[in-house]
């Protein structure tokens, strides 16, 4: 907290260029945040999210599930969780 009283007739500037500061700095962020997105989906990266699975992996689950391996394993041996 900030003692304004000290401050005298310039808090309201100070308090305004703080605030000002405030929101640069959080544009600032959002703006390498989206940059940061954008250039992973150039390159192919992850932006988070559970990654897709594909029949193929589908159908060795259920295969590997109906030998009677467990979770763990299959987790192991395809990657998903």
């Amino acid at each position: 907290m900030i003692n304004t009283r000290a401050l005298g007739k310039f808090a309201p500037i100070i308090i305004g260029l703080l605030s000002g500061l405030g929101e640069v700095e959080h544009q600032m962020v959002i703006e390498r945040t989206q940059e940061s997105i954008n250039h992973r989906r150039e390159i192919g990266g992850n932006i988070g999210g559970r990654p897709k699975t594909n029949d193929e992996k589908e159908s060795l689950v259920l295969r590997l599930r109906y030998e009677g391996c467990y979770y763990r394993s299959i987790r192991k041996q395809t990657g998903l969780a």
